[in-house]
C-alpha cells in the first residue's frame, strides 16, 4: 500500500529530480565562479582594448590555445559585449504570450485577432494586407542619405531596414559583434545592420547614444540622427496605415450607397520634406507615398500574371465577348440578366463581380500546369478552355482595368486593383486585392479570388451574391512564423 501511495502521489519522481539537483548544484555553482570570472576578465580586456595577461592565463587554464588572429578575435567579441552592457542592446520579446498551434491561418484569423498574427505575417507586416509600396521612401532615403547608407526592403519582408555600419559611425568590429552577439543583426551581414521594427523600436535610444558619444562633428551627428528619425516616422507612418486597415467582408461591396458621400484628395507621390515641415504633414506625405502603386498593383505586375500584347485588340475582343454573355445570360436568367441594367451604371463592387463573373465565362476549368502535363502523358483530353489561378485572376484584372474602368473613370477614384499571392511550400495562388482609400488615408481591403468560380457552374452564378459568397477569399491561407516561445504556452497535460 505504501509503495502504491508513494507512485499514486509521485513521490519517487520527486525524490529523484531533488537528487539530481543536489548532484547538478556543485557544479553549476563551479560554472557560476568561472562565468563571474570570466566577466571581469572580459571587462579589463574590453577596456584595455586587448587581451591582458589575466585574460589568457584564464583562457589557457580553459585549454584553449591563443594565436594571434584568436587573440584579436577575442577582443572583438568582448568589447562587443562591452557595448551590449553599455548600451542595452537587446531584441523585443514576443508580445502576446499565447501558444499558437499552427504556422497557417487564414485571412480570417488575421481579422479576427490581428495583435497576435500581424507581427509573425512571413511576408511581413508591411507587405500584408495592402502592401505598402517602399520603393519611394527608399528613393527619398537614397536622396537625402545615400543607397548604401540606409534603405528600406522590398518585397518579402519589407518590413525590415537595412543600414550601413559605416553610417552608424562606429565602423569597427566591436560594433558588429555586439549587433550580432545581440541578435540585432537579422542577416549577420558585416555590412550592414538588418533590423526588425519591434527592435528598433526598443533599441532606438541606445542607437542615437551610440551616435552622439563618438565624439563627431554637430553637423556629421546631425545627419545621421536626422535618418534614424525619418525611419522611425516611416514606421509609425506604416503603422498607423496598417492600424486602421479594415479587410472587409466582399459582401459589402453589394450596397450600392458605399462610399457615396465621402470627399477625397487626390493621392500624390511628391515627397517634398525641409526642416519646416510639421511632423503630422510629414506623416501625410510619406503615407501617400506608401499607398501609391502598392505591391500587385502596378500594370508591370499584372502583365506578369497573364501578359497583354495590345489593349486595342484585348478591348474588341473583350467587348465581343461581353455581348454574347450578355445574350446567353437573357437567355438562361443568369448574373447580368438578373442585374438588369447597361453595364456602364454598374456599381464598383458590380463591376468588380461582373470582372471575375467574366474570366469565369472565358476559362471554363481550372487545372495547373502540372495537371495539364499528367494529363498529357495519360492520354486524357478535355474540351473546353483550362487555366490556373494567374489566368484567372490576371484575366479578371485586365477586363476590369481596360475594359470596365474606362467606361466611368470618375466611379473608380481612389480605388486601386491588383492581386496578391501566396507560395507555402508547393502550395502557389494568387487572388483579387481591390482596395478602396478613405478621405483619411485608411484603407478598406477587399479579398476575392475568382478561381474558386470554376467550382460551380454559371447556372449556380445568378445573383450577385452568389458570386460574392463563392469568391469570398478570407478563408484563403497565410503563413506566419512562429517563435520557439510560442509554442510553449500551452500547460500539457
Amino acid at each position: 500500500m505504501k509503495k502504491w501511495l508513494r507512485k499514486l502521489l509521485g513521490l519517487d519522481e520527486i525524490e529523484a529530480r531533488l537528487d539530481l539537483v543536489e548532484r547538478e548544484k556543485s557544479g553549476l555553482e563551479l560554472r557560476v565562479v568561472e562565468a563571474n570570472t570570466l566577466v571581469k576578465h572580459a571587462q579589463d580586456a574590453a577596456l584595455e582594448g586587448e587581451v591582458s595577461d589575466g585574460l589568457k592565463e584564464f583562457i589557457e587554464s580553459q585549454r584553449i590555445e591563443l594565436s594571434d588572429t584568436s587573440v584579436l578575435r577575442v577582443t572583438d567579441v568582448l568589447s562587443g559585449a562591452m557595448l551590449i552592457e553599455r548600451y542595452g542592446f537587446r531584441r523585443a520579446p514576443a508580445l502576446v504570450s499565447e501558444q499558437i498551434d499552427s504556422p497557417i491561418i487564414t485571412i480570417a484569423d488575421l481579422e479576427k485577432n490581428p495583435e497576435l498574427y500581424y507581427p509573425r505575417l512571413a511576408k511581413g507586416f508591411l507587405e500584408f494586407p495592402i502592401g505598402l509600396n517602399m520603393g519611394l521612401i527608399n528613393n527619398l532615403l537614397a536622396s537625402n542619405f545615400g543607397w548604401r547608407e540606409v534603405k528600406f526592403r522590398e518585397g518579402i519582408n519589407s518590413d525590415k531596414f537595412m543600414i550601413g555600419y559605416d553610417f552608424m559611425l562606429v565602423a569597427n568590429k566591436q560594433f558588429v559583434e555586439a549587433m550580432n552577439l545581440s541578435q540585432l543583426n537579422r542577416d549577420q551581414d558585416n555590412h550592414y545592420l538588418t533590423l526588425d521594427p519591434l527592435d528598433f523600436f526598443l533599441n532606438y535610444a541606445s542607437f542615437e547614444r551610440v551616435i552622439v558619444e563618438q565624439g563627431l562633428s554637430k553637423g556629421t551627428i546631425s545627419r545621421a540622427i536626422s535618418a534614424l528619425r525619418t525611419i522611425k516616422l516611416v514606421y509609425i507612418s506604416a503603422m498607423e496605415i496598417i492600424g486602421t486597415t479594415r479587410i472587409r467582408d466582399p459582401q459589402d461591396l453589394l450596397d450600392p450607397d458605399l462610399y457615396k458621400d465621402q470627399l477625397y484628395d487626390t493621392i500624390y507621390d511628391k515627397l517634398k520634406i525641409g526642416e519646416d515641415t510639421e511632423s503630422d504633414e510629414v506623416k501625410t506625405i510619406l503615407k501617400r507615398a506608401l499607398l501609391n502603386d502598392t505591391n500587385g498593383t502596378t500594370y508591370h505586375e499584372v502583365q506578369k500574371l497573364l501578359e497583354m500584347r495590345s489593349k486595342e485588340l484585348f478591348v474588341e475582343l473583350a467587348s465581343q465577348r461581353t455581348a454574347e454573355i450578355i445574350v446567353r445570360d437573357k437567355e438562361y436568367g443568369r448574373l447580368t440578366s438578373t442585374i438588369g441594367k447597361p453595364i456602364n451604371e454598374y456599381t464598383v463592387g458590380e463591376s468588380i463581380m461582373l470582372a471575375c463573373y467574366f474570366s469565369r465565362n472565358i476559362i471554363e476549368r481550372y487545372e495547373t500546369l502540372d495537371g495539364a502535363i499528367k494529363n498529357i502523358f495519360s492520354g486524357i483530353t478535355e474540351k473546353g478552355t483550362s487555366g490556373k489561378c494567374t489566368d484567372y485572376t490576371g484575366l479578371a484584372l485586365h477586363y476590369l482595368r481596360e475594359y470596365l474602368i474606362p467606361l466611368n473613370p470618375e466611379k473608380f477614384e481612389n480605388w486601386e486593383f491588383g492581386f496578391e499571392s501566396d507560395t507555402i511550400d508547393s502550395y502557389k495562388h494568387c487572388y483579387i486585392k481591390a482596395m478602396h482609400i478613405n478621405p483619411d488615408l485608411t484603407v478598406d481591403v477587399y479579398f476575392l479570388d475568382p478561381t474558386k468560380l470554376s467550382s460551380k457552374g454559371l447556372g449556380s452564378l445568378k445573383t450577385p451574391k452568389d458570386v460574392i459568397e463563392t469568391m469570398d477569399a478570407r478563408t484563403n491561407p497565410l503563413q506566419i512564423q512562429r517563435l520557439a516561445e510560442d509554442l510553449l504556452h500551452k500547460e500539457i497535460k
